[in-house]
């Protein structure tokens, strides 16, 4: 029989099964591509890669503004050789996505 009390939100994500754990496991997964992959864009761009995550036959990057997704364009190419050394599947296409806008602090 549950118990009604509170569950602390680190119990929550240590238990493997939870929708929480699974959300706090995809963006951590995410988050270790795009480190992964900032190798492949020059010194300027790579602190605007937000996210990457590789969806069917594309990787999906995700830039903080349009201005910096527009610039990760120019660096499929060098994106997908990276992603042949450090991923199995063969990915045919880059797509740049750009964050939506986050509220003021």
């Amino acid at each position: 029989m549950p118990t009604k009390k509170p569950v602390s939100i680190g119990a929550l994500l240590r238990a493997g099964t939870s929708p929480l754990a699974r959300i706090s496991r995809q963006s951590a997964e995410r988050e270790q591509l795009a480190d992964a992959l900032r190798v492949a864009f020059p010194g300027e761009i790579k602190p605007h890669l937000v996210s990457a995550e590789v969806r069917n036959d594309r990787l999906v990057l995700v830039a903080d503004n349009a201005v910096w997704a527009a610039r990760m364009r120019f660096y499929a190419s060098d994106v997908l050789k990276v992603m042949a050394t450090i991923h199995t599947s063969v990915l045919e296409r880059v797509e740049v996505r750009v964050r939506p806008p986050q509220p003021a602090a």
